[in-house]
């Protein structure tokens, strides 16, 4: 009995250190999310700080405006995934951008805040092409005659690139950054970078796993996880844990849709992925009425840099110019300055012209 005894009190410290550590926690996070918001703040006569939902394509999208002058140039942020918006502790990367465009973000049909107001559904390019369209026409309608520049990152580059087709009139710019052209041309020159850097590296480990996927067609989800990591260079584009600390710590996203961004993204990832086997954006996309910019890492794991290249050098526009960085798919955050710099110097000259 006396073992009992003091069993029953070692649970009892237990579940005391584990309600301790808990309230802790809620304190240290919400002091934190806090402390996040003030530093985020932006104030003055010409700024503008907005953010909430807008009926778009029917339901109720997010869309945030950040800038601290309004009569900038827009720099509209097409995100990834698909299902993978950028989240807001994650902004500190864009607070420089904000003194020379007004930054918008918008949670796309599926992802993050937009999905976890609205009822799951079937997801297609088309749609969420339209509901872009319909984001700039909202964006303009709050900073009417400023011109806007369309950053397509990653799967978001096949809806921005898209959207500019589809209305030239509402845009200034394209840019591209980890810009898709096609899972066949992404299995094909990854798993050659991989396979080559195995035999570099003499790295047996690397080379066996991608002999075991190498029969499989080159647009295999499995193979290509495979050859993504073994070249993956950039481990914070692909750490969960890193994910759900950003949500906690951001002050606009309420704690309890935290799981609605991962769930977001594994909805959106399979009802798109058949359309996304046939996206082909040198035959959809061969050319733009607006300046199109290609701002590139050479070293990106999760969409083939020469492919990008390849496309953009046939890509026809009014004019277009190639920028390339040290670096992976997520140069924009990882690189924040050099990319500001590239976008000040190169791409905000021709957004002014457009006045």
């Amino acid at each position: 009995m006396a073992g009992y005894g003091f069993l029953r009190r070692v649970v009892r410290w237990m579940l005391m250190a584990s309600a301790v550590l808990m309230a802790v926690s809620v304190v240290l996070i919400a002091g934190l999310r806090l402390l996040i918001a003030n530093g985020m703040r932006i104030e003055g006569p010409a700024a503008i700080q907005e953010s909430g939902y807008v009926s778009i394509g029917g339901q109720r999208q997010w869309i945030e405006l950040r800038g601290w002058n309004r009569a900038n140039p827009v720099l509209l942020w097409v995100h990834g995934g698909p299902g993978a918006p950028v989240i807001s502790a994650s902004y500190s990367s864009f607070f420089p951008w904000e003194h020379q465009f007004t930054v918008v973000h918008w949670h796309q049909r599926g992802a993050g805040l937009t999905y976890a107001v609205n009822a799951p559904q079937r997801l297609t390019i088309d749609t969420m092409v339209t509901d872009g369209i319909q984001a700039v026409e909202y964006v303009r309608s709050r900073l009417p005659d400023v011109p806007i520049i369309v950053v397509g990152h990653s799967w978001g580059s096949v809806l921005a690139m898209r959207m500019v087709q589809r209305r030239p009139d509402l845009f200034a710019a394209y840019v591209g950054t980890g810009q898709f052209t096609s899972l066949e041309d992404d299995g094909r020159d990854l798993f050659a970078a991989a396979s080559a850097r195995a035999r570099r590296d003499s790295n047996e480990s690397a080379a066996r796993a991608l002999d075991a996927v190498a029969a499989l067609p080159v647009a295999d989800v499995h193979r290509m996880d495979v050859v993504r990591e073994w070249g993956r260079t950039e481990e914070v584009s692909d750490n969960p844990l890193l994910v759900y600390v950003g949500l906690l710590l951001s002050p606009g996203y309420p704690v309890h849709r935290v799981f609605s961004v991962t769930s977001g993204f594994a909805k959106s990832r399979a009802d798109l992925f058949d359309e996304e086997l046939h996206v082909n954006m040198r035959r959809d996309v061969p050319e733009l009425k607006v300046p199109a910019f290609l701002f590139q890492g050479r070293d990106d794991w999760q969409v083939s840099t020469p492919a990008a290249l390849r496309y953009f050098e046939a890509l026809k526009a009014p004019a277009k110019e190639i920028v390339l960085f040290d670096g992976g798919h997520m140069v924009a955050m990882l690189q924040s300055e050099a990319f500001l710099k590239a976008l000040v110097e190169k791409v905000r000259p021709t957004a002014l012209k457009t006045r």
